[in-house]
């Protein structure tokens, strides 16, 4: 970053985006589990209640984009009723389609270094036995693999907000010396 921008960058923002996604950083790696149930409780409210505004307006407008608007909002409040209704559900089916992803991904992929036998190095090899295990131990159990998906978006909120809180503590810097 360039002093001219920097001196047009508000680092009030970046100070309060820091705050903000270290805590959810620090409130995700409190309790893993829970926080998974609870954000996609949290996104199934939102959708409902931008089903219920979709539902509204478009029964209020005299347009053609009010038919859209009406499927919009109906699918809206329906995923939005799924995802209130079954948190834990919606949460492990993800883990699920993950594992399955990986588990695939790591067989088709040892199959082709088999099948090749002309190279088989060791670090393409265990790449990925690394990613069919993975895909295994998703697989075996979906909540422990909810748990890890939490902890890992949470480390990453906490390093994300501690490197926006020091440029911002930068940007502070920056414009005082002017």
């Amino acid at each position: 970053m360039n002093i001219y921008t920097a001196k047009r960058t508000n680092p009030w923002i970046l100070l309060f985006q820091g705050l903000i996604i270290l805590g959810f950083g620090i409130f995700i790696l409190a309790d893993p589990a829970v926080t998974l149930v609870v954000m996609t409780r949290l996104l199934g409210i939102i959708m409902l209640v931008a089903g219920a505004f979709l539902l509204f307006s478009a029964t209020y407008r005299r347009e053609k984009t009010n038919q859209l608007m009406l499927i919009e909002g109906v699918v809206n409040t329906g995923l939005g009723l799924i995802f209130t209704l079954f948190p834990d559900l919606l949460a492990s089916l993800f883990v699920v389609l993950l594992g399955v992803i990986t588990f695939l991904s790591g067989l088709i992929n040892l199959w082709l270094l088999i099948r090749r036998r002309s190279r088989i190095t060791s670090a393409p090899f265990l790449r990925n036995s690394l990613v069919l295990l993975f895909g295994i131990l998703l697989l075996v159990n979906p909540m422990q693999g909810q748990e890890a998906i939490a902890v890992i978006i949470g480390i990453f909120a906490v390093v994300f907000g501690i490197v926006s809180l020091y440029g911002s503590y930068n940007l502070f810097k920056i414009n005082k010396a002017d």
